[in-house]
């Protein structure tokens, strides 16, 4: 047989992968998307969370606007903390809801149906707000600041009526840096406000899974275990809450989220500081009263 034609015989028949060959190409490459694939996701997560953060300095920045127009007041509306139900929808939907008011100060035109306000969204919250509610958002303003005036509550309750007579000021904070304005929820929940006892029964209920046997408070703790807030500064930062235990008791504390800055003691029934905390870095409030400033 001529040697040169047996040669490149031999050298078509050596050109290709043996099966050796491909599976330890197909194992590294394995191994190889086993390293990056969990590096991808924590990119991801983070991105996600700076989303978030930007999400929040945005409605600080729309909020001081908003100040800036009113007699440096914060917004002193409509009361909603609450139900899931006609009623809450119908309260969401009034216009003095801050969420509505704020829209205005976010490059949203008018808002008189189903609205988009795009720095409302978490995009890790992947739940829709309930139906009709006009404009769903995955945070929750303080009430202690975003108070709800006399006239516009549903409740009958006196002392809840007049629970904020007067709105608050900017002036009035004395340590913004160390207040929380907002915290994460999901667009599923119809509380667009939070006070002082929503966080205590928060702290009591957390290891407490809801109907569906699940955690009851996923929404508060998207990022890292925690919640993006902004300070009532305006500087953005994610607030590490307590782990879930089913079944446990709840938390003695809420971790980096506390009551009254300081843990100052008074107040009366219901408005004592409702937990110590030594680790938080962000309050509700400054005084033991309903107003907390």
């Amino acid at each position: 047989m001529n040697v040169r034609l047996f040669e490149q015989r031999h050298a078509r028949a050596r050109s290709g992968f043996t099966l050796i060959e491909l599976l330890v190409v197909i194992a590294i490459i394995a191994i190889l998307a086993g390293l990056l694939l969990p590096s991808l996701g924590k990119a991801k997560d983070k991105g996600h969370g700076a989303k978030c953060l930007n999400n929040n300095r945005q409605l600080f920045l729309g909020t001081a606007v908003y100040t800036g127009d009113n007699d440096d007041k914060y917004f002193y509306g409509r009361d909603i903390n609450g139900a899931t139900g006609a009623g809450g929808v119908a309260t969401a939907n009034q216009p003095d809801a801050w969420h509505l008011v704020l829209a205005g100060y976010l490059g949203v035109r008018s808002v008189n149906g189903q609205t988009v306000v795009p720095v409302y969204h978490c995009p890790k919250d992947k739940t829709s707000e309930p139906a009709a509610v006009w404009v769903g958002a995955s945070y929750r303003a303080n009430e202690h600041i975003f108070r709800y005036a006399p006239t516009a509550t549903d409740n009958t309750t006196p002392s809840v009526i007049n629970r904020y007579p007067i709105p608050l000021r900017t002036s009035g904070i004395g340590q913004p840096a160390s207040i929380l304005m907002m915290v994460e929820k999901n667009k599923s929940n119809m509380a667009y406000q939070w006070q002082q006892n929503n966080l205590e029964a928060t702290r009591q209920g957390w290891n407490t899974p809801n109907a569906n046997g699940l955690f009851n408070y996923a929404g508060t703790v998207r990022h890292r275990n925690g919640s993006t807030t902004v300070g009532a500064d305006g500087h953005g930062e994610v607030l590490r809450l307590p782990p879930y235990h089913p079944g446990a008791v709840g938390p003695t504390d809420m971790e980096d989220m506390g009551d009254v800055r300081g843990n100052v003691a008074g107040g009366g029934s219901g408005v004592v500081n409702n937990f110590v905390s030594t680790r938080a870095r962000l309050w509700m409030r400054e005084s033991p009263t309903w107003l907390g400033f």
